[in-house]
């Protein structure tokens, strides 16, 4: 073919292609699309199938959106149309329902789930509006046609075709509607792979379903809504067990716990309903309906088995049911396992509250199954809850459960021992509390053989246990007396208060003992705890496991070691709100009046669980007492015949052959018993007694000659450490030599005693003086308080090179002393010191008074120590005493630190300046300069290198501008830093001063004598250090303030840059006060204000050092 053949070829085939596009296409040109030679295969061939395949997918795609909005919009205005009386939401359903089954058909399986909720939330909302009284015709269709099938919720199937055509043809009750929309629902979430979704969703629809029952008042049989309960929550569960796996159980086990004690609880209903629950003559129980077995609820029974049998088998929640309603033992059987595995499956999530409420149900079965051996630890656990949240009202009513069982197996003491919290709950009626004390008055005549033991608590409560007297004698009664507390409803009648004391012999010394009664306190803890059970002896209550619950038993171990025990009381109390006619109560509640607070995650502390009767030999009684309801003072007495040291041992109350026990060992408290009575005083002659001086002391002893024995156990007394007490009476070793007082006279002893001063500040000292021996089973220790004559403080002030070391003393009593022979040393040889005051007289000393001692310090160039102990030593005596008379010595130890001047730094106004005066406040022509100088004294100074500097002012006197910090760098022996300076008052102002600082941590010694409290929180800015000299001061927002002065905020605050104050914090310290000597320091200048302006004259600089002494 020819070139001209081609083209003619090529424009007859886009003319043919043109034609067929006008023809069929001309409002839709991109339908026609051409294929190039489709059965060779080669790019072009596969470019025009891949076009028209996008074609074909892209008006596929825009055909279901045009046909879906088509849809959605014509479905929306029959929702729209709801409030019209021909309106039937059935109908509405199933036109919804079909895009929800397109959206499941395209795999969009979230978006057919919406559909179905707004299904439901809209029938939800019709009941609402019905229940206001906006009611649908469509929905009184369902109140007036009554349900006759109330099967549960079928699973299994993802379309139930049945429930659909029962909608379809409106002929659907409430019922079928519910269950039909519900598993559908499942269906989708199932798919989602949600299953945890359905177990959560599944109570709130069965809540929800009962709710609209009652709002349409549709009657159902007794019991039949407790069966549709019971199969839905057994189908959700066995369809939730299917689709999930074992590993992800513990992922929807939070939901379905909830289920399986619904389940119990609706299986107990029914049971109730149908006459299958125990009944005991013997016990009784409120909580279950008692009805007669209908024949309804029969009939149902055997037509929904022989359907579900005829068409898919039956279902396992319809077997479960039929089985438990066939026999009385089914019935019981499977309400065992659904307790069971509810009280495991909240166990297993931690929740124990719900799990002891599912066991506190279970007991109650049990007990009307007349098996009160099994229902007892369930109640103890319960019990155990409530106490440890403080629900006391809860834990008395369940304990009278727990006492009905302890007596139907014959268990007298722990019967007696509940009995006995019954009775002195504050919680119970009174008539519920006096017919259990008679009960417990009569366990103890019952008993033919031993009393029974129990613990007093909480019937008798002892507190305030003290003896009658320090110290008994044996020809005298030994008294203990005590408030003993009766929680008791009646009084009642005791035989016999007893009190058991043994005779304790500590294993130390009498008088350490007796100094120490921390020690006797733990050796009578230590007695306590010997006593206690330990080990596999211990006796402790713990119940087996059932076998269905080993799945979840570790982890409840672990949730068990969790419970937090609080004694936090709650003030509860019953509302009940009664009808018009004041005979039936239309509402009941428990109300909190106490705010609750979080529990203490520290466990309680371990009670006693056995009694054991210890020695009973020594006795003290009070026989024949009536104790009253409340609080009552009891008196125990007995004659003991051998003296010494008696711990207190037990408590007993004997009433009607019962004793209660407390042990009182723990209280440690003692009784001292001698042959006759000692009586010991110690009197000072004077107050206060003051340390550092003879002080007269007089010591009274009345000691029977029974109680001393000065050849086998002399007295001894002895003084606590810096105590030296001097009597003609007293020997080298202690011993005291005091006669027997035959004639009834005590023995008075004169001692003079003389205290330490101590070189640590304080007020006033104690000193304890100690008699022992002499047959003592007890030492007898006596306190003496010292006053302090004088405080002693030191100080280090610095001249230039020079240093002078003042000491202070400041009187504290009003005893006049008089102070002579000052004497100062060192340990050092090359430091010496210079007499600065004349000390060859005395000086007088009061209180609020101070005497001041002033050496110079002579040191050589060459001395580098940094911290030097020195000795300060003088005389004292009382400013009326003779010159004769021996004086006192003191000393006091202290130590001088940084004892080398480093610096020198000077502080002057700059006269090469331009001086005008102006007006305060005014902004031109008051600007003053001020030259700020550092130098360096000795070679040291110089060799520290880096330092760096800081202009430290007053900000209520003076306006400063220009460098504020930077590095110090010597020239010439010199380094200068100049400052503009503005003065904001008049007077006498301190000129602004300059810091030096260098690297290093900052010690609390150097930290409390810098001159600037905040200067760690400054910065030193690298930029900033080499800018010129007039830079301006920012101010705390970073702005600059130039020739601009505002007032400071806050006085004596030093003005910092914006830096980064977190890069040299805590790297910069100040030097120490007594290594830095400022010149200028007292120097100041003098401002007055005239009309003309400001006048500014300088004080003399100071060239001597002048203090006050």
């Amino acid at each position: 073919m020819n070139e001209e053949s081609r083209v003619k070829s090529r424009l007859l085939r886009n003319s043919v292609f043109d034609k067929v596009k006008n023809d069929f296409c001309s409002k839709l040109p991109d339908r026609c699309v051409t294929l190039c030679e489709p059965l060779k295969n080669d790019a072009k061939a596969s470019e025009s199938w891949g076009s028209v395949l996008a074609k074909m997918r892209q008006l596929l795609l825009d055909s279901y959106s045009r046909n879906l909005g088509r849809f959605e919009e014509f479905m929306r205005s029959q929702r729209e149309s709801r409030t019209d009386v021909k309106w039937s939401y059935c109908a509405y359903f199933l036109l919804q329902e079909e895009l929800a089954f397109m959206y499941e058909m395209l795999g969009l399986y979230e978006d057919a789930l919406v559909q179905y909720d707004e299904l439901d939330a809209l029938f939800t909302q019709f009941v609402l509006n019905f229940s206001v009284g906006d009611s649908a015709p469509w929905l009184v269709n369902f109140s007036k046609h009554p349900a006759t099938r109330w099967d549960g919720l079928c699973l299994s199937q993802p379309i139930n075709i049945s429930k659909r055509e029962l909608i379809k043809h409106r002929e659907a009750s409430l019922l079928d509607l519910r269950n039909y929309l519900f598993s559908r629902q499942c269906t989708l979430l199932f798919v989602l792979l949600r299953s945890w979704e359905v177990g959560q969703r599944a109570i709130p629809f069965m809540h929800n379903c009962i709710k609209e029952l009652d709002i349409l008042e549709i009657k159902l049989p007794d019991g039949a809504i407790d069966c549709w309960v019971y199969l839905s929550c057994l189908e959700v569960l066995n369809m939730c067990q299917k689709v999930e796996t074992l590993g992800h159980i513990e992922t929807y086990s939070l939901c379905t716990a909830g289920l399986w004690d619904y389940a119990r609880t609706k299986l107990r209903a029914v049971g109730a309903a149908c006459g299958l629950m125990p009944v005991n003559s013997n016990f009784s129980i409120n909580d279950v309906p008692r009805f007669k077995r209908t024949p309804e609820l029969a009939k149902y029974l055997v037509k929904v088995a022989r359907e579900a049998g005829g068409k898919s088998g039956e279902s396992e929640s319809l077997n479960s049911l039929k089985e438990a309603l066939s026999s009385k033992e089914g019935f019981h059987k499977r309400y065992l396992e659904l307790s069971e595995l509810a009280m495991c499956s909240f166990k297993h999530i931690g929740r124990l509250r719900s799990a002891r409420k599912v066991g506190k149900d279970l007991a109650s079965f049990h007990m009307m199954l007349n098996e009160p051996e099994k229902a007892e630890g369930y109640l103890h656990d319960a019990v155990k809850m409530f106490k440890a949240e403080g629900w006391e009202m809860l834990a008395d009513d369940t304990r009278m459960d727990i006492a009905w069982c302890q007596k139907a197996t014959n268990q007298t003491q722990k019967y007696c021992r509940t009995c006995m919290y019954i009775t002195s709950s504050s919680s119970l009626p009174k008539e519920t509390r006096l017919q259990y004390q008679k009960e417990l008055e009569t366990i103890g005549l019952s008993l033919p053989d031993s009393p029974l033991l129990v613990r007093c608590a909480p019937v008798f409560y002892a507190s305030c246990i003290e003896p009658l007297s320090e110290c008994f004698t044996c020809d005298k009664p030994v008294g203990l007396k005590m408030k003993l507390l009766s929680n008791l409803v009646e009084s009642i009648e005791v035989d016999t208060i007893c009190v058991s004391v043994i005779f304790w012999t500590p294993d130390v010394d009498p008088a350490t003992a007796a100094k120490n009664p921390v020690r006797r306190r733990s050796q009578a803890s230590a007695l306590v705890h010997s006593r206690q059970p330990s080990g596999p002896d211990r006796c402790s209550h713990s119940r087996e496991p059932s076998g269905s619950s080993v799945v979840g038993i570790d982890l409840y171990n672990r949730i068990q070691e969790t419970i937090q025990a609080s004694s936090q009381t709650l003030d509860l109390h019953p509302l009940v709100e009664l009808k018009v006619d004041e005979e039936l109560a239309s509402s009941s509640a428990v109300v909190c009046r106490s705010p609750l607070r979080r529990l203490k995650s520290i466990p309680g502390a371990t009670k006693e669980r056995e009694i054991i009767k210890d020695e009973w030999n020594l006795l003290l009684t009070a026989a024949d007492r009536v104790i009253k309801p409340g609080s009552n003072e009891i008196v125990v007495s007995a004659t003991l015949n051998s003296p010494g040291c008696y711990l207190v041992n037990q408590l007993c109350v004997k009433f009607n052959g019962i004793e209660c026990f407390k042990n009182l060992t723990t209280e440690c408290i003692t009784l001292s018993v001698m042959s006759k009575e000692l009586k010991v005083t110690l009197e000072p002659l004077q107050e206060p007694l003051v340390a550092g001086l003879n002080q007269d002391i007089c010591l009274t002893i009345n000691l029977p000659s029974e109680l001393h024995d000065e050849a086998d156990a002399p007295l001894k007394l002895v003084a606590s450490e810096g105590l030296r007490l001097v009597s003609e009476c007293i020997k080298d070793d202690g011993a005291l030599s005091v006669a027997p007082a035959d004639n009834g006279e005590p023995c008075r002893i004169n001692i003079s005693g003389f205290a330490l001063i101590p070189d640590i500040v304080q007020d006033f000292i104690c000193h304890e003086i100690t008699l022992s021996g002499g047959n003592l089973r007890e030492a007898i220790t006596r306190t003496l308080k010292f006053v302090l004559p004088f405080r002693i403080t030191h100080r280090l002030h610095t001249a230039y090179k020079r240093k002078f070391v003042q000491v202070l003393v400041v009187g504290c009593t009003d005893t006049y002393l008089a102070l002579s022979k000052p004497v100062i040393a060192s340990f050092d040889a090359r430091i010496s010191f210079t007499n600065m005051c004349n000390f060859d007289q005395c000086l007088t000393l009061k209180k609020d008074q101070n005497v001041s001692f002033l050496w110079e310090l002579q040191t050589n160039d060459l001395f580098s120590e940094t911290h030097v102990p020195c000795t300060l030593q003088f005389e004292y005596r009382l400013a009326d005493d003779d010159v004769t008379v021996a004086p006192y010595k003191q000393k006091f130890n202290f130590t001088l630190e940084n004892l080398k001047t480093l610096f020198t730094v000077i502080s002057t106004l700059d006269s090469s300046g331009d001086k005008r005066n102006v007006k305060d406040g005014l902004v031109i022509d008051r600007d003053y300069n001020i030259r700020l100088s550092v130098s360096p004294v000795s070679d040291e100074a110089v060799s520290i290198s880096p330092l760096w500097y800081e202009i430290s002012f007053s900000k209520k006197e003076w306006n400063v501008a220009g460098k504020l910090r930077g590095d110090v760098k010597f020239e010439n022996g010199r380094f200068e830093a100049l400052i503009s300076a503005r003065p904001q008052k008049t007077g006498y102002l301190y000129l602004p001063s300059i810091i030096v600082l260098r690297e290093g941590a900052v010690s609390k010694t150097e930290d409390s004598n810098a001159e600037l409290p905040n200067l760690l929180a400054s910065n030193l800015d690298d930029k900033n250090t080499n800018n010129s000299s007039s830079s301006f001061v920012k101010d705390h927002a970073g702005n600059d303030l130039e020739s601009n002065f505002k007032s400071p905020p806050e006085e004596n605050e030093t003005i910092v840059d914006d830096m980064d104050q977190n890069r040299l914090k805590n790297k910069l310290k100040p030097f120490c006060e007594n290594q830095v000597y400022n010149c200028t320091r007292a120097q100041q200048v003098y401002v007055s204000s005239r009309d003309s302006g400001l006048m500014m004259s300088c004080s003399p600089q100071l060239t001597e050092l002048t203090m006050a002494i």
